[in-house]
Protein backbone atom coordinates (compact mmCIF):
# COMPACT_ATOMS: atom_id res chain seq x y z
CA UNK A 1 0.00 0.00 0.00
CA UNK A 2 2.79 2.44 0.76
CA UNK A 3 4.89 1.96 -2.36
CA UNK A 4 2.91 1.94 -5.60
CA UNK A 5 6.03 1.13 -7.62
CA UNK A 6 6.15 -2.36 -6.06
CA UNK A 7 2.42 -2.98 -5.97
CA UNK A 8 2.92 -6.18 -7.98
CA UNK A 9 4.30 -7.81 -4.81
CA UNK A 10 0.69 -8.34 -3.72
CA UNK A 11 0.61 -11.16 -6.29
CA UNK A 12 3.16 -13.03 -4.17
CA UNK A 13 0.93 -12.88 -1.09
CA UNK A 14 -0.36 -16.51 -1.37
CA UNK A 15 3.15 -18.02 -1.51
CA UNK A 16 4.16 -17.65 2.17
CA UNK A 17 0.68 -18.74 3.27
CA UNK A 18 0.93 -21.88 1.17
CA UNK A 19 4.37 -22.73 2.58
CA UNK A 20 3.20 -22.04 6.13
CA UNK A 21 0.25 -24.40 5.88
CA UNK A 22 2.01 -27.01 3.80
CA UNK A 23 4.76 -27.39 6.40
CA UNK A 24 2.65 -26.58 9.46
CA UNK A 25 3.57 -28.11 12.83
CA UNK A 26 0.65 -27.94 15.27
CA UNK A 27 -2.64 -26.12 15.61
CA UNK A 28 -1.16 -24.08 18.44
CA UNK A 29 1.65 -22.84 16.20
CA UNK A 30 -0.89 -22.07 13.48
CA UNK A 31 -2.98 -20.03 15.91
CA UNK A 32 -0.10 -17.94 17.18
CA UNK A 33 1.27 -17.54 13.66
CA UNK A 34 -2.09 -16.06 12.66
CA UNK A 35 -2.17 -13.69 15.63
CA UNK A 36 1.38 -12.49 14.95
CA UNK A 37 0.58 -12.13 11.25
CA UNK A 38 -2.54 -10.13 12.13
CA UNK A 39 -0.70 -7.86 14.56
CA UNK A 40 1.92 -7.12 11.91
CA UNK A 41 -0.38 -6.61 8.93
CA UNK A 42 -3.27 -4.82 10.65
CA UNK A 43 -0.95 -2.88 12.93
CA UNK A 44 0.81 -1.49 9.89
CA UNK A 45 -2.37 -0.99 7.86
CA UNK A 46 -4.32 0.86 10.58
CA UNK A 47 -1.62 3.49 11.04
CA UNK A 48 -3.82 5.79 8.99
CA UNK A 49 -6.64 5.43 11.54
CA UNK A 50 -4.29 6.18 14.44
CA UNK A 51 -2.99 9.30 12.68
CA UNK A 52 -6.53 10.48 11.89
CA UNK A 53 -7.50 10.09 15.55
CA UNK A 54 -4.44 12.05 16.68
CA UNK A 55 -5.13 14.85 14.19
CA UNK A 56 -8.90 15.19 14.49
CA UNK A 57 -10.09 13.52 17.66
CA UNK A 58 -10.53 15.47 20.88
CA UNK A 59 -9.43 12.39 22.84
CA UNK A 60 -5.97 12.21 24.43
CA UNK A 61 -3.08 10.49 22.66
CA UNK A 62 -3.16 7.53 25.02
CA UNK A 63 -6.90 7.04 24.44
CA UNK A 64 -6.27 7.09 20.67
CA UNK A 65 -3.50 4.56 21.18
CA UNK A 66 -5.78 2.35 23.26
CA UNK A 67 -8.51 2.39 20.59
CA UNK A 68 -5.94 1.67 17.90
CA UNK A 69 -4.54 -1.24 19.95
CA UNK A 70 -7.97 -2.76 20.58
CA UNK A 71 -8.90 -2.59 16.89
CA UNK A 72 -5.60 -4.15 15.79
CA UNK A 73 -5.89 -6.91 18.40
CA UNK A 74 -9.51 -7.56 17.39
CA UNK A 75 -8.51 -8.10 13.78
CA UNK A 76 -5.44 -10.12 14.81
CA UNK A 77 -7.70 -12.56 16.66
CA UNK A 78 -9.75 -13.06 13.50
CA UNK A 79 -6.50 -13.82 11.63
CA UNK A 80 -5.63 -16.37 14.32
CA UNK A 81 -9.00 -18.06 13.77
CA UNK A 82 -8.34 -18.08 10.01
CA UNK A 83 -4.92 -19.70 10.39
CA UNK A 84 -6.17 -22.24 12.95
CA UNK A 85 -9.11 -23.30 10.76
CA UNK A 86 -6.89 -23.62 7.68
CA UNK A 87 -4.35 -25.73 9.57
CA UNK A 88 -7.15 -27.90 10.98
CA UNK A 89 -8.44 -28.70 7.49
CA UNK A 90 -4.86 -29.12 6.25
CA UNK A 91 -4.45 -32.23 8.42
CA UNK A 92 -6.88 -34.07 6.14
CA UNK A 93 -4.98 -33.26 2.93
CA UNK A 94 -1.77 -34.65 1.48
CA UNK A 95 -1.26 -33.44 -2.08
CA UNK A 96 0.13 -29.98 -2.82
CA UNK A 97 -2.63 -29.01 -5.25
CA UNK A 98 -5.26 -29.85 -2.64
CA UNK A 99 -3.46 -27.68 -0.08
CA UNK A 100 -3.26 -24.84 -2.62
CA UNK A 101 -7.00 -25.06 -3.35
CA UNK A 102 -7.80 -25.22 0.34
CA UNK A 103 -5.65 -22.15 1.14
CA UNK A 104 -7.37 -20.21 -1.66
CA UNK A 105 -10.82 -21.21 -0.39
CA UNK A 106 -10.03 -20.42 3.24
CA UNK A 107 -8.67 -16.99 2.20
CA UNK A 108 -11.91 -16.15 0.39
CA UNK A 109 -13.87 -17.42 3.38
CA UNK A 110 -11.84 -15.14 5.65
CA UNK A 111 -12.56 -12.12 3.46
CA UNK A 112 -16.25 -13.06 3.53
CA UNK A 113 -16.09 -13.34 7.32
CA UNK A 114 -14.65 -9.82 7.54
CA UNK A 115 -17.28 -8.50 5.14
CA UNK A 116 -20.28 -10.06 6.86
CA UNK A 117 -19.34 -10.18 10.54
CA UNK A 118 -16.01 -8.61 11.53
CA UNK A 119 -16.81 -5.15 10.12
CA UNK A 120 -20.49 -5.33 11.02
CA UNK A 121 -20.13 -3.94 14.61
CA UNK A 122 -18.52 -0.81 13.13
CA UNK A 123 -21.40 -0.22 10.73
CA UNK A 124 -19.32 -1.14 7.68
CA UNK A 125 -20.38 -4.71 6.98
CA UNK A 126 -21.60 -6.18 3.70
CA UNK A 127 -19.88 -3.69 1.41
CA UNK A 128 -17.42 -5.94 -0.44
CA UNK A 129 -14.40 -3.86 0.54
CA UNK A 130 -12.35 -6.83 1.91
CA UNK A 131 -12.53 -8.48 -1.51
CA UNK A 132 -11.20 -5.50 -3.48
CA UNK A 133 -8.79 -4.36 -0.76
CA UNK A 134 -5.89 -6.69 -1.75
CA UNK A 135 -6.14 -5.45 -5.35
CA UNK A 136 -5.73 -1.75 -4.53
CA UNK A 137 -1.92 -1.71 -5.04
CA UNK A 138 -2.43 -3.09 -8.54
CA UNK A 139 -4.45 0.00 -9.50
CA UNK A 140 -1.12 1.72 -10.16
CA UNK A 141 -0.83 -0.35 -13.34
CA UNK A 142 -2.91 0.50 -16.39
CA UNK A 143 -3.13 -3.12 -17.49
CA UNK A 144 -5.01 -3.99 -14.28
CA UNK A 145 -7.55 -1.18 -14.71
CA UNK A 146 -8.03 -2.14 -18.36
CA UNK A 147 -8.61 -5.73 -17.31
CA UNK A 148 -11.31 -4.64 -14.84
CA UNK A 149 -12.90 -2.42 -17.49
CA UNK A 150 -12.86 -5.31 -19.99
CA UNK A 151 -14.44 -7.72 -17.52
CA UNK A 152 -17.00 -5.12 -16.49
CA UNK A 153 -17.96 -4.37 -20.09
CA UNK A 154 -18.22 -8.09 -20.84
CA UNK A 155 -20.43 -8.79 -17.81
CA UNK A 156 -22.57 -5.68 -18.10
CA UNK A 157 -22.87 -5.39 -21.84
CA UNK A 158 -22.21 -1.62 -21.93
CA UNK A 159 -19.36 0.44 -23.29
CA UNK A 160 -17.43 3.09 -21.41
CA UNK A 161 -19.24 6.39 -21.75
CA UNK A 162 -17.33 9.42 -23.04
CA UNK A 163 -17.57 13.07 -22.13
CA UNK A 164 -18.64 15.71 -24.65
CA UNK A 165 -16.00 18.06 -26.00
CA UNK A 166 -18.00 21.13 -24.97
CA UNK A 167 -17.96 20.25 -21.25
CA UNK A 168 -15.80 22.76 -19.38
CA UNK A 169 -14.94 21.93 -15.74
CA UNK A 170 -12.93 24.07 -13.32
CA UNK A 171 -11.76 23.29 -9.81
CA UNK A 172 -12.37 25.71 -6.92
CA UNK A 173 -9.96 24.91 -4.09
CA UNK A 174 -11.24 24.72 -0.50
CA UNK A 175 -10.31 27.91 1.32
CA UNK A 176 -10.18 26.32 4.78
CA UNK A 177 -7.51 23.75 3.98
CA UNK A 178 -5.29 25.46 1.45
CA UNK A 179 -3.56 27.68 4.02
CA UNK A 180 -2.82 27.33 7.72
CA UNK A 181 -5.85 29.14 9.11
CA UNK A 182 -7.15 26.77 11.77
CA UNK A 183 -7.63 29.58 14.27
CA UNK A 184 -8.83 32.26 11.85
CA UNK A 185 -11.98 34.04 13.00
CA UNK A 186 -13.60 33.87 9.56
CA UNK A 187 -13.65 30.05 9.69
CA UNK A 188 -16.10 30.16 12.57
CA UNK A 189 -18.81 32.17 10.81
CA UNK A 190 -20.86 31.44 7.67
CA UNK A 191 -20.36 35.01 6.48
CA UNK A 192 -16.59 34.74 6.84
CA UNK A 193 -16.45 31.45 4.95
CA UNK A 194 -18.80 32.83 2.31
CA UNK A 195 -16.58 35.87 1.75
CA UNK A 196 -13.45 33.71 1.40
CA UNK A 197 -15.16 31.45 -1.15
CA UNK A 198 -16.30 34.58 -3.00
CA UNK A 199 -12.68 35.69 -3.27
CA UNK A 200 -11.69 32.21 -4.49
CA UNK A 201 -14.35 32.22 -7.21
CA UNK A 202 -13.42 35.55 -8.74
CA UNK A 203 -10.10 34.61 -10.45
CA UNK A 204 -11.53 31.37 -11.80
CA UNK A 205 -14.34 33.18 -13.57
CA UNK A 206 -11.86 35.71 -14.96
CA UNK A 207 -9.71 32.81 -16.19
CA UNK A 208 -12.74 31.39 -18.04
CA UNK A 209 -13.28 34.72 -19.76
CA UNK A 210 -9.66 34.66 -20.92
CA UNK A 211 -10.10 31.14 -22.25
CA UNK A 212 -13.19 32.24 -24.18
CA UNK A 213 -11.30 35.10 -25.78
CA UNK A 214 -8.44 32.76 -26.74
CA UNK A 215 -10.94 30.26 -28.24
CA UNK A 216 -9.92 27.48 -25.85
CA UNK A 217 -13.51 27.14 -24.64
CA UNK A 218 -16.77 27.18 -26.56
CA UNK A 219 -19.04 30.00 -25.43
CA UNK A 220 -22.04 27.63 -25.48
CA UNK A 221 -20.28 24.86 -23.56
CA UNK A 222 -21.57 23.56 -20.23
CA UNK A 223 -19.47 25.19 -17.54
CA UNK A 224 -19.11 23.46 -14.17
CA UNK A 225 -17.35 24.83 -11.09
CA UNK A 226 -16.54 21.98 -8.69
CA UNK A 227 -15.53 22.11 -5.03
CA UNK A 228 -14.96 19.16 -2.67
CA UNK A 229 -16.75 17.82 0.36
CA UNK A 230 -16.86 20.17 3.38
CA UNK A 231 -16.28 23.27 1.24
CA UNK A 232 -18.94 25.21 3.20
CA UNK A 233 -19.36 23.60 6.67
CA UNK A 234 -22.62 25.39 7.47
CA UNK A 235 -26.24 24.79 6.34
CA UNK A 236 -26.07 26.64 3.03
CA UNK A 237 -29.83 26.49 2.47
CA UNK A 238 -30.22 28.90 5.43
CA UNK A 239 -27.97 31.54 3.85
CA UNK A 240 -29.47 32.64 0.49
CA UNK A 241 -27.58 35.93 0.77
CA UNK A 242 -24.29 34.01 0.51
CA UNK A 243 -25.51 32.19 -2.60
CA UNK A 244 -26.38 35.57 -4.13
CA UNK A 245 -22.96 36.91 -3.15
CA UNK A 246 -21.21 34.10 -5.03
CA UNK A 247 -23.46 34.62 -8.01
CA UNK A 248 -22.07 38.13 -8.43
CA UNK A 249 -18.88 36.62 -9.88
CA UNK A 250 -20.34 33.46 -11.46
CA UNK A 251 -21.63 33.90 -15.03
CA UNK A 252 -25.27 33.01 -15.64
CA UNK A 253 -24.32 30.01 -17.78
CA UNK A 254 -22.15 28.47 -15.04
CA UNK A 255 -23.18 25.76 -12.58
CA UNK A 256 -21.49 25.54 -9.18
CA UNK A 257 -21.41 22.13 -7.44
CA UNK A 258 -19.96 22.16 -3.94
CA UNK A 259 -19.99 20.07 -0.78
CA UNK A 260 -21.74 21.53 2.24
CA UNK A 261 -24.30 20.97 4.98
CA UNK A 262 -28.02 20.78 4.21
CA UNK A 263 -30.43 21.26 7.10
CA UNK A 264 -34.03 20.14 7.02
CA UNK A 265 -36.53 19.76 9.87
CA UNK A 266 -33.79 20.00 12.48
CA UNK A 267 -31.57 17.39 10.84
CA UNK A 268 -28.20 18.05 9.22
CA UNK A 269 -26.99 16.18 6.14
CA UNK A 270 -23.66 15.95 4.36
CA UNK A 271 -24.63 17.17 0.91
CA UNK A 272 -23.73 18.43 -2.54
CA UNK A 273 -25.42 21.65 -3.67
CA UNK A 274 -26.17 22.62 -7.25
CA UNK A 275 -26.13 26.42 -7.55
CA UNK A 276 -27.18 28.29 -10.69
CA UNK A 277 -28.21 31.92 -11.23
CA UNK A 278 -28.39 32.88 -7.54
CA UNK A 279 -30.48 29.84 -6.63
CA UNK A 280 -30.04 26.42 -5.07
CA UNK A 281 -31.41 24.32 -7.91
CA UNK A 282 -31.08 20.93 -6.22
CA UNK A 283 -29.45 19.12 -3.31
CA UNK A 284 -27.98 15.64 -3.06
CA UNK A 285 -27.71 14.22 0.48
CA UNK A 286 -25.14 11.60 1.44
CA UNK A 287 -26.75 8.20 1.97
CA UNK A 288 -24.03 6.30 3.91
CA UNK A 289 -22.23 8.08 6.73
CA UNK A 290 -18.78 7.34 8.13
CA UNK A 291 -19.30 5.65 11.52
CA UNK A 292 -18.03 7.44 14.65
CA UNK A 293 -16.89 10.42 12.55
CA UNK A 294 -20.20 11.64 11.10
CA UNK A 295 -22.63 9.49 13.06
CA UNK A 296 -22.48 7.10 16.02
CA UNK A 297 -23.82 3.65 14.97
CA UNK A 298 -26.95 2.52 16.80
CA UNK A 299 -25.25 -0.20 18.83
CA UNK A 300 -22.61 2.20 20.20
CA UNK A 301 -24.76 5.10 21.38
CA UNK A 302 -24.66 3.92 24.99
CA UNK A 303 -20.94 4.79 25.13
CA UNK A 304 -21.00 8.54 25.75
CA UNK A 305 -17.22 8.83 25.47
CA UNK A 306 -17.34 7.86 21.79
CA UNK A 307 -19.20 11.06 20.98
CA UNK A 308 -16.38 13.05 22.54
CA UNK A 309 -13.96 11.57 20.01
CA UNK A 310 -14.91 13.26 16.73
CA UNK A 311 -18.33 14.78 17.39
CA UNK A 312 -17.65 16.79 20.54
CA UNK A 313 -17.42 20.14 18.71
CA UNK A 314 -19.59 19.45 15.71
CA UNK A 315 -23.13 18.41 14.79
CA UNK A 316 -23.89 14.73 14.34
CA UNK A 317 -25.13 14.17 10.81
CA UNK A 318 -28.21 12.22 9.72
CA UNK A 319 -28.37 9.37 7.28
CA UNK A 320 -29.98 10.55 4.05
CA UNK A 321 -31.17 7.11 2.91
CA UNK A 322 -34.81 8.04 3.49
CA UNK A 323 -34.61 11.51 1.98
CA UNK A 324 -36.38 12.20 -1.31
CA UNK A 325 -33.82 14.61 -2.74
CA UNK A 326 -32.54 13.76 -6.19
CA UNK A 327 -29.85 11.16 -6.79
CA UNK A 328 -28.60 13.06 -9.83
CA UNK A 329 -28.47 16.53 -11.38
CA UNK A 330 -29.78 16.95 -14.94
CA UNK A 331 -27.80 19.98 -16.10
CA UNK A 332 -29.08 21.18 -19.44
CA UNK A 333 -30.36 18.80 -22.07
CA UNK A 334 -27.20 16.79 -22.56
CA UNK A 335 -25.49 16.28 -19.18
CA UNK A 336 -26.43 14.26 -16.10
CA UNK A 337 -24.15 14.53 -13.06
CA UNK A 338 -24.37 11.73 -10.47
CA UNK A 339 -22.83 13.07 -7.22
CA UNK A 340 -21.50 10.71 -4.57
CA UNK A 341 -19.75 11.74 -1.35
CA UNK A 342 -16.66 9.91 -0.09
CA UNK A 343 -17.42 6.56 1.59
CA UNK A 344 -20.74 5.84 -0.11
CA UNK A 345 -19.16 5.90 -3.59
CA UNK A 346 -17.50 2.55 -2.85
CA UNK A 347 -20.40 0.87 -1.08
CA UNK A 348 -22.97 0.96 -3.88
CA UNK A 349 -23.11 -1.55 -6.69
CA UNK A 350 -22.72 -0.89 -10.38
CA UNK A 351 -26.49 -1.24 -10.76
CA UNK A 352 -26.90 1.96 -8.73
CA UNK A 353 -24.96 3.82 -11.43
CA UNK A 354 -26.43 1.92 -14.38
CA UNK A 355 -29.94 3.12 -13.53
CA UNK A 356 -28.80 6.67 -14.31
CA UNK A 357 -27.70 5.79 -17.83
CA UNK A 358 -29.81 7.29 -20.58
CA UNK A 359 -29.28 7.50 -24.35
CA UNK A 360 -30.28 11.17 -24.30
CA UNK A 361 -27.65 12.42 -21.86
CA UNK A 362 -23.97 12.11 -21.07
CA UNK A 363 -23.55 10.69 -17.55
CA UNK A 364 -20.73 11.95 -15.34
CA UNK A 365 -20.11 10.63 -11.82
CA UNK A 366 -18.77 13.33 -9.46
CA UNK A 367 -16.84 11.97 -6.48
CA UNK A 368 -16.60 14.55 -3.66
CA UNK A 369 -14.13 13.82 -0.86
CA UNK A 370 -12.44 15.52 2.06
CA UNK A 371 -9.11 13.76 1.50
CA UNK A 372 -7.27 16.34 3.61
CA UNK A 373 -8.47 14.31 6.58
CA UNK A 374 -6.17 11.42 5.78
CA UNK A 375 -2.43 10.90 5.93
CA UNK A 376 -0.65 10.96 2.55
CA UNK A 377 -0.32 7.21 2.07
CA UNK A 378 -4.03 6.67 2.73
CA UNK A 379 -4.92 9.42 0.26
CA UNK A 380 -3.06 7.45 -2.40
CA UNK A 381 -5.03 4.33 -1.41
CA UNK A 382 -8.26 6.31 -1.73
CA UNK A 383 -7.30 7.57 -5.18
CA UNK A 384 -6.40 4.10 -6.45
CA UNK A 385 -9.65 2.72 -5.09
CA UNK A 386 -11.52 5.41 -7.05
CA UNK A 387 -9.63 4.28 -10.17
CA UNK A 388 -10.77 0.69 -9.63
CA UNK A 389 -14.38 1.75 -9.05
CA UNK A 390 -14.34 3.91 -12.19
CA UNK A 391 -13.12 0.99 -14.30
CA UNK A 392 -15.83 -1.22 -12.80
CA UNK A 393 -18.83 1.08 -13.30
CA UNK A 394 -17.80 2.05 -16.86
CA UNK A 395 -18.65 5.71 -16.44
CA UNK A 396 -16.35 8.75 -16.40
CA UNK A 397 -15.60 9.98 -12.88
CA UNK A 398 -14.36 13.39 -11.82
CA UNK A 399 -12.40 13.15 -8.56
CA UNK A 400 -12.96 16.36 -6.53
CA UNK A 401 -10.78 16.39 -3.42
CA UNK A 402 -9.08 18.91 -1.19
CA UNK A 403 -5.80 18.44 -3.05
CA UNK A 404 -7.13 18.87 -6.57
CA UNK A 405 -9.44 17.56 -9.27
CA UNK A 406 -8.86 14.85 -11.86
CA UNK A 407 -11.05 13.32 -14.56
CA UNK A 408 -10.88 9.50 -14.76
CA UNK A 409 -12.16 7.90 -17.95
Amino acid sequence: FLFSSVGFLILLFPAPLFLLFYYYQTLKIAWWSGVIWGLSIFGFHFQWLFKVMLRHSSASWWACGAVYGVIVFYFALTAGCWFWFTAFVRRMLERAWMVSAMVACSTVMYWYLIDQWVLWPFGLGQNGYPFINPCIPLASYKFFLRLIALLSAWSGGVELASLPDDLDMQYVAPVANRVKNANAAWRKSPEGMGQKIFQELDPFVVRRAVRLVSNHTNENSTHLLLSPESMFPFPLNHYPEIVRLWSNVIPDESHFLLGGIYEKEGRSYQSVFWLHRSLIINVYVKKSLTPFVEKIPEGWRCFASLREGFLANTVELSDGAEESESDCFDIGVQLRVVPRVCLEFFFVSRADFDRHRTPDKTVLVAFFANDSWFCPFFRSILYRLVCIKQAAIQLPVVYVGHFGMEILR
